[in-house]
This record gives C-alpha cells, structure tokens and sequence, in this order.
C-alpha cells in the first residue's frame, strides 16, 4: 500500500518547482531517505540499491554546492540558501553535516542487510571518525548564546542517535 502512494509522491515531487532549487533538492534527499528506509525496513536489501546511490548522489551534490558557496561562513551560507525565498516553503530538517552521516548510516544498514560486513565495518570506522570531529565541534564554548546552544544540543542528540546506530551496526 505505501509503494503505491510512494509512486504519485515521486512524480509530485519530480514536478516541484521552487526559486529555490536547495528546497527542491532538499525535498527530494527527504523523499528519498524515506524510500530507502522503507525498503531496509522490509527487508528488500536489493531493491533499495538505485535509490541509495541516488541518495547518496543527491546529498554530495547539495553538499558540494554549500561547499562552494561564497559567503566565508559555511553554516550562514547553507542557511541562507535555504531560507532564501517563502518561509513557507523553507524544509530544512537536517543541518549539512547530517545529512551527510545519514546518508553512512543507511549504507551502513544496507551493507549489513546484503552480508557485505568488511565494507560495512570499514564504513564504520570511517564514519566513527566524522561523528568525532562533529561531537568536538558541537561541543562549542559556554559563552554561545543561549539559541545557540540549543541548537548545538539538538544537534548533539541526532549524532549522538547516528554514533549509537553505527555502533549497533558494527557488532553485528
């Protein structure tokens, strides 16, 4: 039943058109990251390998162009291109460095799924390491202001989630 409501979503979503073109492409990471979990979640390990690579795809294009973005500031400069346009329309629902651990945590299930255990251990230890760098970059300075670290500390929880999700994936 839900493939059948996932088939006129993708096309809806396909068709979306934004001034924004983060928006749309952020949408689609969003849609995708919904199908991927889906097919993991029931199993169909094979089925899933399209729409991962296309993930994976979608998320280092986003991510590459944040990269080359001009302002000096990485983290103002995905801001500002997402909340560029309608507040309406503004999805931003994981911050750059996330998507990109998301993205190795569902490789790593699917590796895992298929029986590939060297190369899921192998993009374990290599994601282990990002979470590291993200936790010592979270853990900014007591004097942040307080929004700030709010935000630091929901941040802090969803990588906190991917660490303990990876090392569950490793003992396996």
């Amino acid at each position: 039943e839900l493939q059948s409501t996932m088939q006129p979503c993708a096309s809806l979503i396909e068709n979306y058109k934004t001034p924004n073109g983060y928006q749309t492409e952020l949408l689609k990471i969003f849609f995708l990251v919904l199908q991927v979990t889906y097919f993991i979640q029931c199993g169909q390990a094979k089925s899933v390998r399209n729409t991962l690579k296309s993930l994976q795809h979608y998320i280092s294009a986003i991510l590459n162009r944040f990269e080359s973005s001009s302002t000096s500031d990485p983290t103002l400069a995905e801001w500002h291109a997402i909340s560029n346009g309608s507040p309406f329309e503004s999805l931003r629902w994981l911050h750059k460095d996330h998507l990109g651990l998301l993205a190795n945590v569902l490789n790593v299930t699917h590796l895992v799924q298929t029986g590939a255990l060297e190369k899921a251990n192998e993009l374990v230890v290599r994601t282990l390491g990002s979470v590291e760098k993200l936790r010592n970059r979270e853990s900014g300075p007591s004097t942040t202001p307080l929004l700030a670290r709010y935000l630091l500390t929901s941040a802090s929880f969803i990588t906190n989630r991917f660490h303990i999700q990876l090392l569950e994936n490793q003992v396996r």
